[in-house]
């Protein structure tokens, strides 16, 4: 299994919060949630900023869309892909949005 990198790991950790798309859109309504619901540093939110950069910038114009899968034990973030049938996992999503590329 390969070692995930810190994006990736940054990615992974948003979806989990399930902020509401809203308070993502802006960077002041970003850190001022951030530092009242977690009490997050400047530095901690400017690292997640740039992980929700990624997503909405690279992966929403490329036609992919996370999606939380919810089961009885627990949450996963997928990736449906614009003309791939099924959801993806983000190793395998990345890999085909180089190939898009």
């Amino acid at each position: 299994m390969a070692l995930k990198t810190t994006e990736e790991r940054y990615q992974e950790w948003l979806e989990r919060l399930e902020i509401p798309i809203e308070e993502t859109a802006e960077y002041e309504q970003f850190q001022k949630y951030l530092k009242e619901e977690l009490g997050l540093t400047d530095v901690q939110i400017d690292a997640l900023w740039e992980a929700t950069g990624y997503r909405y910038e690279v992966l929403a114009t490329a036609g992919i869309r996370a999606v939380t899968v919810v089961y009885p034990w627990g949450r996963e973030v997928r990736y449906g892909i614009t003309g791939a049938p099924g959801l993806w996992g983000f190793t395998r999503m990345r890999e085909i949005l180089a190939e898009r590329e």
